[in-house]
């Protein structure tokens, strides 16, 4: 389950895939690959930020972010998420991927990105950067068109 989670902000979700709102990110409930049920937030936008705020000052040892990857209905994982934490007033870069998007996958999966943060980060407030793929790669039907991205967990540990 992680360590306790205070509250979480996001950018708002597009209003087909809505969940729960923010609170869909800390349910417990976790996505499956249906983007139907209630617990994906759905995004079609540049960037998405999830800033989470713990109830006091913890030592993080890694971060789990849960995505959904279903190229047929036009769901990407991301280009990049960078992880910061919010230390001497300030949010501080400690972690980052980038994916690749790749033709040969079919059929659609839950994936978790997982961030270690080496020797562990003392903070009460993350924020979790995820970058969308401008367009759709030329291999997919939808080439040239704006991807989406689902989210349904983040895990704080």
């Amino acid at each position: 389950d992680g360590l306790p989670i205070k509250s979480v902000e996001t950018t708002p979700p597009n209003q087909k895939y809505k969940g729960s709102g923010a609170m869909t990110l800390i349910d417990n409930k976790g996505g499956t690959t249906n983007i139907s049920d209630n617990t994906w937030l759905g995004f079609q936008t540049d960037t998405v930020e999830i800033v989470v705020h713990l109830p006091k000052k913890e030592k993080i040892k890694n971060v789990l972010v849960n995505l959904l990857r279903d190229y047929g209905s036009w769901i990407f994982l991301p280009e990049k998420i960078e992880v910061f934490a919010f230390k001497n007033n300030a949010f501080q870069l400690v972690d980052n991927k980038t994916f690749e998007q790749n033709k040969n996958v079919n059929g659609s999966a839950c994936v978790a990105a997982v961030f270690a943060l080496k020797n562990g980060i003392k903070t009460d407030k993350l924020k979790i950067q995820l970058y969308l793929v401008k367009q759709i790669p030329d291999w997919h039907a939808g080439k040239g068109n704006k991807s989406w991205i689902f989210v349904d967990e983040v895990f704080v540990n």
